[in-house]
């Protein structure tokens, strides 16, 4: 009898405990979820940021090409390769100046939601600095083609050089992100973690196909 009215008075209380630790177990499973999917939206704007700016800046080296000078051309081709030009250069004025305004709160964002994982903040500015080195260069390049009208192979090796060096501290970039991950759920005490699966990022591709120049016919 004392066995059978223990268990029924036991009985509700275990019930409840267990309950109400799913319930803790779900809710913070779910608020996980919600913060995870806020660093994915967050990385993943970091990411499109540097492709957009990089592919930009590529476009000042591109307008340096033979193809665009309009020394050489006339009538309908030289009035659609002005065209194509000015349109170049004011998507790269517009993509530089979203640059300047977000480096700087794309690198709070990340330290905000990689807190405590300082190193991923630390490998985004190095990406920060590569990324302004390339702006940089060839912004030099195409000031100094407007001088002196010269381009040396010397100055695009210099600036391929730093382009490629973006590439490298993404793949750092990425692997700093991963690796916090893989921390953070080693750190959480949450219920079927396999069901929820941080985003694998990838390096955006930094040599997009160049903006194709005038073709014979005029046609940009």
């Amino acid at each position: 009898m004392v066995t059978i009215l223990l268990g029924s008075l036991l009985a509700p209380i275990v019930i409840s405990f267990v309950q109400n630790r799913n319930s803790r177990n779900d809710q913070a499973l779910a608020e996980y979820k919600q913060y995870l999917q806020l660093q994915q939206n967050s990385v993943k704007e970091t990411y499109d940021l540097v492709g957009r700016i990089v592919y930009s800046a590529q476009d000042l080296i591109t307008l340096t090409k033979p193809t665009f000078d309009l020394t050489t051309l006339k009538g309908n081709d030289k009035q659609e390769t002005e065209k194509q030009a000015r349109e170049m250069l004011s998507k790269y004025n517009d993509t530089i100046r979203e640059w300047r305004v977000k480096e700087n709160v794309q690198g709070v964002l990340i330290s905000y939601y990689f807190y405590g994982h300082p190193q991923v903040a630390e490998v985004w500015r190095s990406t920060e600095t590569a990324v302004n080195d390339f702006i940089a260069c060839a912004q030099d390049i195409h000031e100094n083609f407007i001088e002196n009208k010269t381009v040396t192979s010397d100055d695009l090796s210099r600036c391929q050089q730093k382009k490629e060096a973006i590439g490298v501290t993404l793949d750092r970039f990425a692997q700093s992100i991963e690796i916090s991950r893989q921390y953070t759920w080693q750190q959480l005490d949450l219920p079927n973690v396999e069901t929820v699966h941080p985003l694998k990022i990838a390096s955006p591709a930094l040599s997009p196909t160049p903006t194709p120049g005038p073709s014979a016919n005029g046609s940009p």
